[in-house]
């Protein structure tokens, strides 16, 4: 539903690499507009400056929320890319 966002495969683990530098947003502010939408992701650029651009994505709960939670970021995403 968000083609134009990567995602970094989890290897081991239960937190996701969402690749967002095609929505051309600071991760600060796009992290803003997600959490209007009730989306807490974690802005990449909290981890380090290569992380600018990233959102990660914890997976750990259930998977009723985290769809619930990928439908709102991908309508946040939809709205940026038109």
């Amino acid at each position: 539903h968000a083609p134009y966002i990567g995602v970094t495969e989890p290897e081991a683990t239960y937190l996701c690499w969402l690749d967002c530098r095609a929505l051309s947003l600071p991760s600060a502010e796009l992290d803003t507009m997600l959490r209007q939408h009730g989306v807490r992701l974690s802005p990449g650029s909290q981890f380090s400056a290569d992380g600018e651009g990233f959102m990660r994505l914890n997976l750990a709960t259930s998977s009723e929320r985290l769809l619930l939670g990928l439908e709102r970021f991908c309508a946040v995403c939809k709205t940026l890319c038109h």
